[in-house]
């Protein structure tokens, strides 16, 4: 008896299941659609590298000046969001670790948490005021004063 995809027995049911979902997932690598913690982390654990700036400028290239000025600021107000829901899953996990803190076992391990994810902070920080250094008189010193004021008010 076979079933509306053709499937005689359950041995070929699961080799179907197992054959399509390494498909779609890929191998686990993060190679082809690694789906889970892998899409999350590959954009905000690149950061904000000299590599990533000079291919966002790379790509700007044929775009008027106004135009580049707009996507320069965009990118840079994408960084600063990104900043912002890094410093929010802090706070969260901060308040999660708050009961494992009371346990003397624990402490190390949640102040290691701590300081991972205050360094991340702080590198993200910098980052983003390098990248306003270094685009400084393309945004305009009014905009580059907003921009670096949120970011140390983020990063405190």
């Amino acid at each position: 008896m076979s079933d509306s995809l053709g499937v005689t027995d359950w041995a070929e049911l699961k080799f179907r299941f197992k054959f399509f979902r390494v498909i779609e997932f890929g191998r686990g690598d993060g190679s082809v659609h690694d789906r889970g913690s892998k899409m999350m982390t590959n954009d905000q654990s690149q950061g904000l590298t000299a590599e990533r700036l000079q291919l966002f400028t790379a790509s700007l290239s044929g775009m008027s000046i106004d135009e580049m000025r707009k996507a320069k600021l965009l990118f840079i107000k994408n960084e600063i969001s990104q900043l912002r829901a890094l410093m929010s899953s802090q706070q969260s996990l901060h308040t999660a670790q708050g009961c494992f803190g009371i346990l003397p076992f624990f402490r190390p391990v949640v102040n290691l948490q701590r300081s991972t994810v205050m360094a991340a902070v702080t590198l993200q920080a910098e980052q983003i005021t390098n990248a306003l250094d270094v685009w400084g008189d393309d945004l305009g010193e009014g905009e580059v004063a907003k921009l670096l004021d949120q970011v140390k008010e983020l990063a405190g």
